[in-house]
């Protein structure tokens, strides 16, 4: 049979048929409830993680799916705020391991069958399921769509997606679903083109961020929601970055969708929904002296976002960089676009995957005129990192900010 265990998460392997397949054999248990579908290149995990919030906080039984996790894989299929526990892994493994026999499932299909399979047990009010990559052959592409939903695109994953913003984008709207709402971000023009040629295409109505709904964050961390029918002033972002605020506006305008499908949020649910939420490894700021702000980004439009965000609430703090990233991503760009915010890159291995050599990312970092040491393990970079009173950022992975989370210690 085959086993969990045994299967590389790296494996990607983009198409419906194997996962199609699996989910006939164990009786397509995502069509037993309703799902909120996210796609996009960042903003997936915080517009997912205050859906939730806003929906628990309103009384619904609120399923999640996610990926990748921070520290082990139980954080990826919750109900409400409860990770699956260890016993149902291991039971649902066993269940899945027996209908893929002779199929060949990727590590991602095969846990996504898990996931769906739980959240069939459990019967939530509503299940928010995040794209793993791309999302037209994604394995998640096979939910009962309540609403889908699609955050800024930018390049990721050309090797899989495509090496244009157009091809890219044509991949991200393929989770729109004919008569289903797409609540969609501002986009670059390219990736907007795109959406709206699928909306004509399937008659798939979309809901987009400055026409029918827009947010106003003059006063940041405190913005206003204009929406559709609701008018939410004075609310406050409870996850750092300006950024956020447009993550908070696409969830929001999202619970517009779900009232007209009959849902009931109150506006307390809204609030404390976007102020409470927590999304662990994402600009996520550890107190102590120097700070640690730890942040899983991985693509160039994610080191914007994390440039812009380090310039406006750290002005002028010099910052150093423990850094590792997968051999996959587009490592010069990256550091390319931290470079004005960076005084010395401190780069690192990852575990359990292929990875730029700490040489290879110190060398890279140099031809940018950035000074730069190459460490042997996380902790020895936090360790010289640390010592020299500057800020310190973890960034490039969000398995590396998993392992500085995981130190003796406790850096997280």
């Amino acid at each position: 049979m085959v086993k969990l265990s045994e299967l590389k998460g790296s494996v990607i392997k983009p198409g419906l048929e194997t996962v199609t397949k699996l989910l006939d054999r164990l009786g397509n248990p995502q069509l037993e409830y309703k799902s909120i579908h996210i796609a996009g290149t960042n903003g997936k995990g915080s517009c997912a993680a205050m859906l939730r919030e806003m929906l628990i906080r309103a009384g619904y039984r609120t399923a999640m799916y996610s990926s990748p996790h921070l520290h082990r894989f139980n954080e990826r299929v919750t109900l409400d705020h409860d990770e699956i526990s260890d016993s149902d892994i291991a039971r649902l493994e066993e269940v899945v391991s027996e209908a893929a026999e002779g199929i060949e499932p990727t590590y991602f299909e095969f846990t996504t069958a898990m996931a769906y399979l739980y959240f069939a047990e459990k019967l939530p009010d509503v299940a928010i399921v995040e794209v793993g990559l791309g999302g037209r052959l994604d394995a998640t592409n096979l939910v009962d769509s309540l609403v889908t939903v699609i955050t800024p695109i930018s390049m990721d994953h050309q090797e899989f997606l495509g090496n244009d913003l157009t091809s890219v984008s044509r991949e991200k709207a393929g989770i729109m679903k004919p008569g289903i709402k797409a609540v969609v971000s501002r986009q670059q023009s390219e990736a907007m083109s795109v959406i709206e040629s699928r909306s004509s295409e399937i008659g798939a109505p979309i809901v987009i961020e400055g026409r029918e709904f827009h947010s106003d964050d003059a006063n940041y961390p405190f913005f206003d929601f204009y929406g559709r029918f609701m008018r939410l002033e004075g609310l406050r972002c409870g996850l750092m970055g300006r950024h956020q605020v447009q993550n908070s506006a696409m969830a929001l305008a999202t619970v517009e969708v779900l009232i007209e499908n009959g849902f009931d949020i109150p506006d307390k649910a809204l609030r404390d929904g976007v102020t409470l939420v927590k999304w662990p490894g994402r600009l996520e700021l550890l107190d102590g002296d120097p700070p640690i702000l730890l942040d899983g980004t991985h693509n160039p439009g994610g080191a914007e976002v994390l440039t812009r965000t380090i310039e406006e609430e750290f002005p002028g703090r010099k910052v150093r960089l423990i850094f590792g990233m997968q051999v996959t991503k587009d490592l010069d760009t990256f550091l390319s676009i931290l470079e004005p915010i960076i005084e010395v890159v401190h780069a690192v291995p990852l575990r359990d995957m292929e990875y730029y050599a700490p040489g290879e990312i110190a060398a890279a970092a140099r031809r940018l005129g950035i000074k730069s040491l190459a460490h042997e393990t996380v902790e020895e970079a936090l360790d010289s990192a640390a010592g020299s009173g500057d800020m310190v950022l973890v960034t490039g992975s969000l398995y590396l900010v998993g392992e500085a989370r995981e130190l003796p210690g406790g850096v997280g």
